[in-house]
């Protein structure tokens, strides 16, 4: 039996609920409980990925449990999930090591907390196996004999640099409003869920340490494949995600006042929402035995679309405001 998240709260009904919208905006594995002994067995069996706490369970403290946690396990990563929790205790539990604080009050973005934190959770456990036996992506020759060297590069270590990145060059315009417009946009979205080895990271590779075009796809692809299997919550595999949506956007008219401050025209804009990966590879030259640390970017979809609004204000102004991710799976 595998449980990747576990929910404590002693409202049962709440709780069972909590468990159904973390499965399904997931797909993890989720058990919940009303117990804190329980709660520990679980933990005691090595079970748990992401632990999601109130802050008052019966007698017993969200804290205080969290602390018995870590006796048995520190790699656990856990999520203050309360409604009660004084300013105090959430400054506590942050100091103490949890890893998120989310008030129940924004219960909707509880599937994607956890997934962020379950998937930190397989990239440092990845991470701290190869730092005890790296891998190596790619076995290289080059030069001509007598001086033909081998270089082995090998992957040492994965981490998350940022869960929600978004690309410059990325960001499409789906309306474009005056004001006092009103307009009517149906929009399809398909995206490859997959991780890609960034361009600037390939332009890295190839200019600096002169690999080919075939050993870049060979290392991208070699890279892929460790994430995937090191990394539950990676999937390499490129599967398209569609969703077809109709939406009106409007924008308010311009004042009576001409000298009133306003928003004269207004982009709504997309871009897909990103973790980036940052992987350490050890490049070891078997002649020589010289060794070199190359970092390596990469770029995995999280089947989200972050928006935003571009308006042009009436003194010239231009003011780019975010309005929030959506997802399109």
């Amino acid at each position: 039996m595998s449980i990747d998240v576990l929910i404590v709260d002693d409202d049962r009904g709440a709780g069972e609920e909590y468990a159904r919208l973390v499965r399904r905006e997931s797909g993890l594995d989720v058990t919940f409980t009303v117990s804190p002994n329980e709660a520990l067995d679980l933990v005691r069996a090595d079970l748990v990925k992401v632990a999601v706490l109130d802050q008052r369970i019966g007698a017993t403290k969200g804290t205080d449990l969290f602390r018995q946690i870590c006796e048995i396990d520190s790699r656990v990563r856990a999520v203050m999930f309360t409604g009660l929790a004084s300013a105090s205790e959430v400054g506590e539990a942050l100091r103490q090591g949890y890893a998120e604080y989310l008030r129940k009050g924004d219960v909707a973005q509880l599937g994607a907390v956890v997934l962020a934190q379950y998937h930190r959770y397989q990239v440092e456990a990845a991470s701290a196996l190869l730092e005890h036996s790296p891998v190596t992506v790619l076995a290289r020759k080059h030069g001509i004999p007598p001086w033909r060297r081998s270089v082995n590069y090998r992957l040492q270590r994965i981490e998350i640099v940022d869960e929600n990145y978004t690309a410059d060059n990325e960001w499409v315009t789906i309306a474009s409003l005056q004001a006092g417009e009103v307009t009517k946009v149906t929009r399809t979205d398909s995206l490859k869920k997959s991780v890609t080895l960034e361009r600037e990271s390939q332009s890295k590779l190839a200019t600096d340490l002169g690999l080919k075009p075939y050993e870049l796809q060979s290392l991208s692809l070699a890279l892929k494949g460790e994430i995937s299997a090191r990394v539950k919550s990676a999937s390499t595999v490129e599967l398209t995600s569609s969703v077809t949506e109709e939406r009106t956007y409007q924008l308010p008219p311009e004042p009576s006042d001409p000298n009133q401050l306003h928003t004269k025209s207004r982009r709504i804009e997309r871009a897909p929402v990103y973790n980036r990966i940052k992987v350490t590879l050890l490049s070891t030259c078997e002649c020589c035995n010289l060794t070199a640390i190359v970092p390596v970017m990469l770029s995995q979809a999280t089947g989200a679309m972050a928006t935003r609004h571009v308006d042009v204000l009436s003194d010239g102004t231009v003011r780019a405001v975010d309005t929030g991710a959506e997802r399109t799976n």
